[in-house]
């Protein structure tokens, strides 16, 4: 009759590495979800978030639901590196990331756009492109009036540029929304002049 593999010790010890290399990859996985500086949701993630949130609100409604995306982009990273530290520029990037997430609103998801990067997206399900534009607006006054405190003493304030879009504006992709949303906040940062008054 035939040799049963299932009752082989090398065969027991590949089902057991097999389960060990499914938990590390789930591990890897569960890491790259989120962002190690900030806490807040990966690039990759985000993305896949937004691309899944269209599919739900459109599936729920029959037709193409309302998803806002805010673009936020912090504003004299580079000159705060030079003046205090790469210590400093991630406090700043932190510091903006926690702002943001206390001030989004509930349903908000935030993701960090880059590793090295200074750019949050804020996807807002079933929100109008003016609700978001209020959002954002909340987000620019809690900026105002708070300060970061550094390691050496000094305090700094944090600004931004932003950007919005919404999938009624006919952006019915993630990568649309992305875009245009992006497009609007490099806008704004040359609106303001490098967003010293943002």
């Amino acid at each position: 009759m035939g040799n049963r593999c299932s009752d082989c010790p090398e065969y027991q010890h590949l089902l057991g590495e097999n389960a060990e290399l499914r938990i590390q990859l789930e591990k890897e996985r569960e890491k790259n979800l989120w962002d190690p500086l900030t806490g807040v949701m990966s690039r990759f993630a985000f993305e896949e978030r937004v691309e899944q949130l269209i599919k739900e609100i459109t599936a729920s409604t029959g037709s193409v639901g309302e998803l806002s995306l805010c673009f936020i982009d912090m504003n004299g990273l580079k000159r705060l590196n030079d003046s205090y530290g790469h210590g400093a520029g991630d406090s700043a990037i932190i510091f903006l990331s926690k702002v943001i997430s206390e001030n989004a609103g509930e349903g908000a998801i935030v993701g960090r756009m880059g590793g090295e990067s200074d750019e949050f997206g804020v996807a807002l399900p079933n929100i109008s492109l003016v609700r978001a534009r209020e959002c954002v607006e909340k987000i620019k006054n809690a900026l105002r009036y708070r300060r970061l405190k550094l390691a050496c003493g000094d305090s700094v304030f944090v600004r931004a540029s932003y950007g919005v879009s919404n999938t009624l504006e006919g952006l019915f992709t993630g990568s649309d929304l992305f875009a245009t949303a992006d497009e609007r906040m490099r806008k704004h940062k040359r609106k303001t002049r490098g967003g010293r008054r943002s």
